[in-house]
């Protein structure tokens, strides 16, 4: 104990010592002095950034460092400048007076990172260009380094002054050997020809002073969907609204309703080929992490609640920009997920590359037999970045991938990209990304690009265009050739009942050839109208269904059509009860013989399976089998003809476990013609199956 006692009394002794020895240094006097006094009033943290401001706290920090006092200035100096945007300038500083300040040097080199990692977010100022180019030359050839040669060029690119900014990407090309094909892409965007592309704005039925941003057109082109903030009539931050066209011209939006919109933000993704379901994305109740996909379907009368898209899809991580293919069996999204493509980035969690949208990759989860959705497969590294890729929209050709992405060559931060898939079994395989170009892409983020079902035109919002009504508008612009899609066929129509009256009935449809449904989808529930996109060059055929209804179907060939880019076709669907009350005649339009033949072709399968499940379902049916042909051949010809292929049917019905005593066959060869026999076109009418239902 006594001991103890004496090194304490020693210790205290020591340092009693030091003390009234440091005491007699007239500097560290002073030194104490302003520690204890903090900063004096002859310096004014809040006067103006000007020179004299800057010479006079320059002063003091050199003549009192590394007192805390003088680091106090160096901080506050520095937290005006990053406070006002201008991060470059605030590195500066800290490294300007780094030496003054040995013992604080890992808290100031930490404040240069954050400083660095804000300064590629920024444009740079005339007098903050050299702090990029020493940056450039200090960090070359990482990619940090490139993002800063980015930001040299978004003056001269705002500006259209594409050659300045190739001489910016020309003097720091050497420095950066890894990347020469970047760089070449590059300039090679800036270099390409003006293609005069058409720009316009969508009118201030759609755009106000406010923001509008997200647009969506149906498919069909009759509708837009957008989001907007500060309208007359929402119902919290932001909401969807929609507008439709009337004669060429949008009309006054009108609000989706609270059973979408609330007092949070909600944001619109897609629509299906249909227009009768939105994919949303947003913090909704129910999500499983900070944004969540949800689909929202149309009823008679509005938009029904949301419905919460489940794992693996959701996840605790960030997942938007829902897009389901238009057959609707696999919907493509992005989310900053762990296994991507590169580091895993949280979005908004910290700077990365010169933003805060952190790794986000593009993924597609099919849908299973069941109806439930598989396993996210990502894009893959044709189409993923260690980057950012974000508002995916994959055209209703079924091929043609439109996203925006910060990774591939472009002019600065997010750009768009076009991308082909080129293997109709593979969700990894792609046609390398081609940049829009000049005219679509800019130095600021580039995305929700929509391109409409001709390909001719994409939607977007832009807040840097002097037609603008204030905030971000929603524009037009005309496509040039190398970013359109394929052609597509375009077929809409209406499903009614037998007194014109509209139906909602789930509308499939498939390749005759290959038995592959390509499209399934809804008519909508107001007045039946149904619009979908097809692939030009195949034979397609479409059965129309809903529960306690006769399935309607016809087919549809377009193998030699190739100059046909739109069909109408209404489909009437008849009740059974009416069928075997007046035991209606229906035509099985998608039954196939070679000619001459009573053979049934492997495309007659699909509709002949329908009519197995129908008769399944009503055993108390029976039908009757009619044959009919055109007027080629003899009359004894064509008798036979009919009754041998009437015969086919019944024999295909009886191998799938119809009894025979529910079938009847009829034949009437050319008798009762539909249409002249005067082309080719009616003759094909004329060669039918009919089925006549009875109790």
């Amino acid at each position: 104990m006594m001991r103890k006692i004496y090194f304490f009394i020693i210790t205290q002794l020591f340092l009693m010592i030091a003390s009234l020895l440091m005491a007699q240094n007239p500097l560290e006097l002073r030194r104490q002095q302003l520690e204890r006094t903090q900063i004096p009033k002859l310096i004014d943290l809040g006067a103006p950034l000007n020179d004299s401001t800057f010479k006079l706290w320059d002063k003091y920090i050199k003549d009192y460092a590394p007192a805390d006092s003088a680091f106090l200035v160096v901080t506050q100096m520095a937290s005006r400048h990053y406070n006002i945007n201008r991060a470059a300038v605030a590195k500066f500083i800290y490294e300007s007076y780094l030496e003054l300040f040995p013992d604080k040097d890992s808290i100031i080199n930490s404040r240069i990172y954050v400083c660095e990692q804000v300064m590629l977010t920024q444009e740079p100022n005339p007098d903050t260009k050299s702090i990029y180019h020493n940056y450039i030359l200090k960090h070359a050839p990482s990619d940090d380094a490139f993002v800063a040669v980015q930001r040299l060029t978004d003056a001269y690119i705002h500006r259209k002054f594409w050659d300045s900014a190739v001489y910016v990407y020309e003097y720091y090309r050497p420095y950066f050997p890894i990347s020469q094909r970047r760089f070449e892409k590059i300039i090679e965007i800036l270099k390409a020809p003006l293609e005069g592309l058409a720009v316009r704005n969508l009118g201030n039925m759609i755009n106000t002073r406010g923001n509008e941003w997200d647009p969506t057109p149906t498919p069909d082109g009759r509708f837009l969907y957008f989001t907007g903030d500060s309208r007359h009539g929402g119902k919290g931050r932001s909401d969807i609204w929609v507008s439709e066209k009337i004669r060429g011209e949008w009309q006054l939006p009108t609000n989706l309703g609270e059973s979408i919109n609330s007092y949070r933000d909600e944001t619109i993704d897609n629509v299906t080929i249909d227009g009768t379901t939105l994919l949303l994305s947003g913090n909704f109740k129910g999500s499983l992490g900070e944004f969540d996909i949800y689909l929202a379907e149309k009823d008679s009368t509005e938009w029904i609640s949301l419905t919460h898209l489940p794992y693996p899809i959701n996840t605790q991580y960030h997942e938007e920009s829902g897009c389901l293919t238009a057959d609707g069996t696999a919907l493509l999204f992005t989310s900053d997920r762990p296994n991507g493509i590169g580091p895993f980035v949280r979005i908004s969690n910290s700077y990365y590359h010169g933003n805060l949208m952190g790794n986000m990759d593009i993924y597609v989860s099919v849908k299973q037999s069941g109806g439930s959705w598989g396993e996210p497969i990502n894009l893959g590294p044709t189409i993923n970045t260690p980057y950012a890729e974000r508002s995916v929209f994959l055209h209703p050709d079924g091929k043609t991938l439109y996203f925006s992405s910060d990774g591939h060559p472009g002019l600065g931060r997010l750009d768009v990209f076009k991308s082909v898939r080129l293997n109709d079994t593979s969700w990894t395989e792609w046609s390398e990304p081609v940049n829009l170009g000049k005219e679509i892409n800019s130095a600021n983020d580039d995305w929700g690009y929509e391109v409409d079902i001709s390909g001719e035109t994409a939607f977007f919002a832009g807040n840097n265009y002097v037609i603008g009504y204030g905030g971000w508008d929603i524009y037009s612009i005309s496509l040039p050739n190398k970013a359109r899609p394929e052609q597509v066929v375009r077929i809409r129509g209406k499903v009614t009942d037998l007194e014109g009256k509209p139906i909602s009935s789930i509308i499939k449809w498939e390749d005759l050839e290959t038995g592959e449904i390509v499209g399934t989808l809804k008519s909508d529930p107001r007045d039946g109208y149904y619009f979908i996109a097809l692939k030009p060059g195949r034979l397609y055929g479409y059965y129309a269904e809903k529960p306690g209804y006769y399935s309607t179907s016809k087919h549809i060939d377009l193998r030699n059509n190739k100059d046909i880019t739109e069909i109408n076709e209404n489909i009437i669907l008849a009740s059974m009860l009416e069928l075997q009350q007046k035991k209606q005649t229906v035509q099985i339009n998608n039954i196939f013989f070679d000619f001459d033949k009573a053979e049934l072709k492997k495309e007659s399968f699909p509709e002949l399976n329908r009519l197995v499940e129908l008769l399944n379902t009503n055993k108390h049916v029976k039908i009757i089998i009619e044959g009919h042909t055109d007027n080629s051949g003899t009359n004894e010809r064509n008798i036979e003809l009919s009754k041998q292929r009437a015969e086919a049917v019944k024999q295909y019905l009886i191998a799938n476990n119809i009894a025979a005593n529910r079938i009847t066959v009829a034949f009437f060869g050319a008798m009762n013609p539909i249409a002249p026999n005067d082309s080719e076109l009616n003759r094909a009418k004329n060669r039918r199956v009919n089925i006549v239902f009875q109790n």
